[in-house]
């Protein structure tokens, strides 16, 4: 899969990449050290939220979840 960086932000990245199934090209938030500080996970689980209360809107597409990097394990 390709990638290429779209944004960065306090606590993330955010890259554009081509699904290898559908084709669809998506946008993918990586999110780093996010467990290290409770207001970042607070942070990452209100705009979860958020992104699932306006996945019927246009210009959101729905969440899905993805494994943890081997870092992360």
């Amino acid at each position: 899969m390709r990638a290429s960086e779209l944004g960065q932000g306090a606590y993330g990245l955010v890259v554009s990449a081509q699904d290898e199934i559908s084709g669809e090209t998506i946008a993918i938030k990586m999110i780093t050290r996010v467990l290290d500080k409770v207001v970042l996970a607070r942070r990452a689980l209100r705009e979860i939220t958020l992104l699932r209360h306006f996945a019927s809107h246009e210009n959101v597409r729905p969440c899905a979840s993805f494994p943890p990097s081997r870092q992360q394990r």
